[in-house]
Parts: C-alpha cells; structure tokens; sequence
C-alpha cells in the first residue's frame, strides 16, 4: 500500500516541506514612503488574514513582498522561486507598471533592512494598458541574474543567496558581508511617482523547498 504521505505525524504540512513539494504564497502589497517604512506597515498587517492583497498600480512607491517571520507558509525552511504570477483584477488605464523583483534582507540583530539584489530574480518587467485586462495571467519571466537559482558568484568572487527564509543571508549583489540575515521576496514598481490611472494586480510566487531546520528528504 502506497504511504499517506499527508499523515506521517503531527509536524504538518511545512515540516515535510519536501515530501510535499514547491508552495504557491501571495505577496502582500504595502505603500509608503520609504522600503523600511513600507516593510513596517507589511509587518503590522500580515497576520490579519481578511487584509486585501491586491496591489493598486497607480499609487507610488508600491512594493508587495513575503517575509519569511511573519509567513507561516515559510517557517522552517529554506525557498527558492520557482515562479512568478501576477493577476489583473482591474483593467490598466493610462500607463503601463514596470516591476522588478529581487531579495532583501533583515538583519536579525536589530532589524536593519537592505537589498540583496533588487532586481536579481526579475530585471525589469512590464504590463502594458493593452495587455492589463481583468483576469489575464501573466507568468513573468525570472530574467534576473540569480533567475531561479540557489545563488550565484560576484565578479569579486563573493556568493549571493537568493534563497528565502531564515538566516540564509551569505552576500549582496554589492559585496556586503550579510552572512545568517534572515531573506525574503519583493516586488517594486519602478516607475517614479507611481504608474498613474487605474489598475489592481495581485502577485503570487511559487516556491520550491531546498533546505532548511524543517526540512525532510
């Protein structure tokens, strides 16, 4: 008889992360003026599972992100992306939103916040007016230098870890020692003062489990 999986003991679903395979999570959108500050608000609303995910095109300095403290999905392991989705929920109107997406990371000690590689997964994306209509499901490229993978090596010989999750920081794309920071997805609209006119897109990532303190092979 073939083993249930789904019921080899209490841990649940996160701890056999790896018999269970990749995970689908939505990116929780979060506007301010600053990163920090944005990140703060994100932090502040991320256990209130009624909160709107649903991230509004035109208003500046828009990031959505998923942070691997506050996301249950995430506890316990460590995560690379897989995939990038991003759904409409309202039709663009005016101007198009440009996106990049990429790692940052929080020092445990003391909660700094700093880019890893802001653009190392996506580096640059667009949804233009014409292609931004409701219900449309765009599967975006991980054209950045990291892509999918685990990490990769600077010109200075220093590895950068795009994995996700709980000190798995080793250095930025700029060769800063960050080594055990805590990492976690986001997504930036790059246009300066917002994307302008109508627009609501949420942004979903698939992860795949690599490792981790829960992690089961």
């Amino acid at each position: 008889m073939a083993q249930d999986l789904m019921r080899t003991g209490p841990e649940g679903a996160t701890a056999q992360a790896s018999v269970l395979g990749s995970q689908v999570v939505q990116l929780v959108p979060a506007y301010n003026g600053t990163f920090a500050t944005a990140y703060a608000d994100t932090q502040a609303n991320s256990i209130d599972e009624s909160r709107d995910n649903v991230f509004v095109k035109l208003t500046a300095n828009g990031y959505a992100m998923t942070i691997p403290q506050n996301t249950k999905e995430l506890f316990g392991g460590q995560w690379v992306v897989e995939k990038l989705f991003a759904i409409i929920h309202t039709n663009f109107a005016t101007n198009a939103l440009n996106i990049d997406v990429g790692v940052y990371s929080r020092n445990p000690s003391g909660g700094a916040l700093s880019a890893v590689d802001a653009d190392g997964i996506v580096d640059g994306y667009q949804i233009t007016v014409a292609t931004g209509l409701t219900g449309t499901i765009f599967d975006i490229p991980l054209n950045g230098v990291g892509g999918s993978f685990e990490s990769y090596t600077t010109a200075a010989g220093n590895t950068v870890s795009m994995k996700l999750g709980t000190g798995v920081g080793q250095y930025s794309a700029a060769d800063a020692d960050i080594t055990g920071f805590d990492q976690f997805l986001v997504v930036t609209n790059t246009d300066a003062g917002g994307s302008g006119g109508a627009g609501k897109v949420s942004f979903f990532a698939r992860l795949k489990p690599v490792g981790g303190s829960e992690y089961k092979n």
